[in-house]
């Protein structure tokens, strides 16, 4: 990533994570098209604005809509059998 001028940053890049989110859902090959879509929508938008490139990060979608997430990992654990009780965390 060294040659795109992307400084280096701990966190894990969106767009490998965008690929595997996409590919288990709507297979490979349409992943590739919608993350080179992405990379064509963000280099569009980089060049209008005249701006650098930002990471949003490996979990901008966990913290996108953290209710629906709740909900579907609740669901998701009581189809295979477990009961459930959240309760928040003082962080």
């Amino acid at each position: 990533m060294k040659w795109l001028g992307v400084r280096h940053t701990p966190r894990i890049p969106i767009l490998p994570l965008n690929f595997v989110r996409i590919a288990s859902r709507r297979g490979r090959k349409r992943a590739l098209v919608a993350v080179a879509h992405s990379l064509l929508v963000t280099a569009y938008c980089m060049l209008k604005a005249k701006r650098h490139y930002r990471d949003l990060g490996g979990d901008y979608f966990d913290t996108l809509n953290k209710e629906q997430i709740q909900h579907r990992l609740v669901q998701r654990l009581g189809k295979l059998g477990f009961e459930v009780t959240l309760t928040a965390t003082s962080s």
